[in-house]
């Protein structure tokens, strides 16, 4: 069970970076959580719901592989923010094994270490990522990551959440965080985050 979770779940949150949208421009500060929204999109076999005001970036996104920003940083055509600046990634993998994650001590294990933090930094530099905390919750197993690499989505993103969880007999990985100068708190984060997986998983019997 250690081996499948450190090449397939570690594997898989190693989420690529390609070019996303451009972070010139001075963005709006944090202003609260709007979490209605009904627009679905679809990532591999699997559907995501768009939290409202937000779009998918086609132009990073791949065919397992999803990229989420506001609308705004999309469109000049779109007049308003949403009530909170963040990005949103989903990372579809292969079928999970039928005993799913496995058990959360061995996930941590394989983040915590130097092959794990390797496979996770975006510069590929183990010292550049900290595993800050690591939430086991029903829907999903949440994990807290600070990486100081560079990042097209900005100094927002540096902390962020990433939720691994299997949908629709699906491995997944889920990422929420701040986008250009706009962080997101821990507990927003975590809130948002739970929010877009639980809604995934209802629209993924």
């Amino acid at each position: 069970m250690y081996t499948w979770i450190s090449k397939a779940i570690v594997g898989l949150l190693v989420i690529s970076l390609a070019a996303c949208a451009s972070l010139e421009g001075a963005l709006p500060s944090f202003s609260g959580l709007s979490l209605a929204g009904s627009k679905t999109e679809r990532v591999g076999p699997l559907k995501i719901v768009l939290p409202a005001d937000y779009c998918a970036d086609t132009s990073s996104s791949k065919d397992r592989f999803s990229v989420v920003l506001p609308c705004k940083a999309l469109s000049n055509e779109v007049d308003d923010w949403p009530s909170y600046i963040a990005v949103f990634t989903t990372s579809v993998g292969e079928k999970a094994p039928h005993y799913g994650l496995g058990r959360p001590s061995a996930i941590e294990a394989a983040l915590r270490s130097t092959d794990g933090r390797t496979a996770i930094s975006r510069s590929g530099n183990p010292r550049s990522v900290d595993v800050l905390g690591i939430l086991p919750q029903s829907e999903a197993l949440y994990v807290r990551i600070k990486d100081i690499s560079t990042t097209p989505f900005g100094r927002g993103y540096t902390e962020h959440w990433r939720a691994l969880s299997v949908v629709g007999g699906q491995s997944v990985v889920v990422t929420v965080g701040g986008y250009g100068k706009n962080k997101l708190s821990e507990a927003d984060g975590l809130r948002v985050l739970q929010r877009f997986v639980k809604r995934m998983k209802e629209a993924n019997p």
